[in-house]
């Protein structure tokens, strides 16, 4: 009943019908009407004037509402009027009208479309991103070494934001402008290849307080060519670690610039690593001060060894073979060789009775001689006997 009473409403809503009231009511008095009568018809002691009442109310209330096509043009609501219409078709416009031609699937390409490729996927070398990327095709061109970076994603990615004429070109020409050759650059990218994230007016800035130090040009150039990372230094940080330098080793002025230019990374390694082991030169191996400065100056290498590698070296050419602290000062590079191939030497040299280390006697052997050259040579210009024989000693140790 709640559904057809629905219904019914929204019917006569639609037919601007408003005496939705009364026909509801007839219609519900037609249900009860139809209900009584089927009663009454089925009762045993219906009368004839009861049928004959509801068949009157039946007649009545079943009076035919008028239909749409039965009502006339005012009926219908004001806000659609009669002779509106409403065009729903969309203009057609060609498309050659618009300049737009549609390709035939025969039709000769004359575009270049040799770039078109799926997306570049993640990879672990950058041969997959040379072809795509001129930045890292110019870097080819430089021999910038690039297989060293994959390691490291921060550098890979760092590399592949760049663009060359907007990120590299000016600091490659301002390389140039201070004398480092052309053909150093991929070695200098290489090394330092942050060097791009640097401010060209504090590159300038760092060069500019070299010269007030009395560098001179190709000694700059030579420090940034051996270690490009100290253009990443402050001129503060640079002054400070000169300054240690100077006071730790008792150094002049021009032998902080022979160190400096000798072995630039001397300057920039950790000043406690130094400290370190000029406290091992001195107090563990008994090297007097002006012994440890004319080794540094003599060998500015030396500084960037950490004490425990020296050490055995030491105890090897001093303690083993008794060479004294005046012969190892003239001949500092002796201390970074490897002790076991000075050993062996040794003891052959020991074998066949040419152990003979003092300049003063015969057959003296220098200890620029014993570390030397390969074995070859070693047995050739030293031992004076066949490499055969040598290789046989070392089989018994």
């Amino acid at each position: 009943m709640v559904i057809f009473r629905c219904l019914l409403k929204r019917t006569c809503e639609l037919n601007n019908i408003r005496t939705v009231p009364n026909v509801f009511y007839h219609r519900c008095s037609v249900f009860r009407t139809n209900k009584q009568a089927c009663e009454l018809n089925d009762g045993p002691n219906s009368s004839s004037s009861e049928k004959s009442s509801v068949s009157k109310d039946v007649l009545i209330i079943n009076t035919p509402v008028p239909q749409d096509s039965q009502r006339s043009e005012s009926s219908i609501p004001p806000s659609f009027p009669s002779n509106s219409k409403y065009d729903d078709s969309i203009p057609s416009v060609s498309l050659e009208a618009l300049g737009i031609r549609i390709p035939h699937a025969l039709d000769t390409c004359s575009e270049n479309v040799s770039h078109a490729a799926p997306p570049l996927q993640p990879s672990v070398s950058f041969a997959a991103y040379v072809n795509d990327s001129p930045t890292l095709q110019e870097l080819v061109k430089l021999d910038v070494q690039l297989w060293k970076f994959e390691k490291k994603p921060d550098i890979c990615n760092y590399i592949l934001s760049l663009d060359y004429d907007r990120d590299m070109k000016n600091h490659l020409l301002f390389l140039h402008k201070i004398g480092v050759p052309g053909e150093n650059f991929g070695n200098i990218i290489t090394k330092h290849p942050f060097i791009f994230k640097e401010d060209l007016d504090n590159l300038q800035i760092r060069v500019n307080y070299l010269e007030s130090k009395k560098f001179t040009g190709p000694e700059i150039a030579e420090i940034i060519m051996k270690n490009p990372r100290w253009l990443s230094y402050t001129t503060q940080d640079i002054d400070s670690r000169l300054g240690f330098l100077q006071h730790t080793l008792n150094l002049t002025g021009q032998e902080v610039r022979l160190i400096a230019v000798g072995e630039p990374y001397a300057v920039t390694k950790d000043t406690a690593d130094i400290s370190i082991l000029v406290f091992c030169l001195k107090e563990e191996m008994g090297f007097e001060d002006e012994d440890i400065t004319a080794m540094a100056v003599m060998e500015p290498r030396l500084l960037t060894y950490k004490n425990f590698r020296l050490l055995p070296t030491f105890n090897e050419i001093h303690n083993e073979m008794g060479i004294p602290h005046d012969l190892i000062v003239k001949q500092p590079q002796a201390l970074m060789r490897s002790p076991r191939i000075i050993r062996q030497r040794h003891l052959y040299l020991k074998l066949i009775k040419r152990d003979q280390y003092d300049p003063k006697k015969e057959n003296y052997v220098s200890l620029q001689a014993l570390i030397d050259g390969d074995d070859t040579e070693f047995c050739k210009n030293v031992a004076k006997t066949s490499v055969e024989s040598y290789n046989t000693f070392l089989k018994t140790l």
